[in-house]
């Protein structure tokens, strides 16, 4: 076999890669263990998990003392925003649209989205719609601030 490898993601086939490149995508998990590869010699696509040894040898090991592991870090929450009651935000923006958003420290959306809601509400169907959103919204991005991953 050859050094030459094709990986198909979804649909899509790509390469062909040098195994070297493909030790970097492993390792920077671009492709997993369910991602699929074929090579010269092969029948057919294989998992790449079949090569994993060869993808990420494992490392001698230099001593038989176990080597000291620093205590786990607590994960932090986004420090920059104190934490929101996704409660809070949607009663707010339940009573006054937009309200949430301004909650949660989205001003400049909050008040457009406030203004284009009374301005939709003429339509009455489309007003109530956006305001119905508005609820969901707020709530969500409370729970995003404070998971960390707004």
């Amino acid at each position: 076999m050859n050094d030459h490898y094709w990986i198909q993601s979804g649909s899509d086939q790509k390469g062909p890669y040098t195994l070297s490149q493909l030790q970097s995508m492993w390792r920077g998990g671009s492709i997993t263990a369910d991602t699929l590869y074929f090579q010269e010699g092969l029948e057919g696509w294989e998992p790449i998990s079949l090569i994993a040894e060869t993808l990420d040898p494992p490392k001698p090991v230099l001593s038989s003392t176990p080597a000291y592991q620093a205590p786990a870090v607590p994960q932090q929450i986004n420090s920059a925003q104190p934490p929101k009651n996704p409660g809070v935000a949607a009663v707010l923006s339940f009573f006054v649209p937009g309200l949430g958003q301004i909650y949660n420290g989205q001003i400049g959306i909050g008040l457009v989205l406030c203004i284009l809601t009374f301005a939709l509400y003429f339509t009455i169907i489309l007003g109530l719609v956006l305001h119905l959103h508005l609820v969901y919204d707020a709530y969500q991005t409370a729970t995003k601030i404070n998971t960390g991953k707004a």
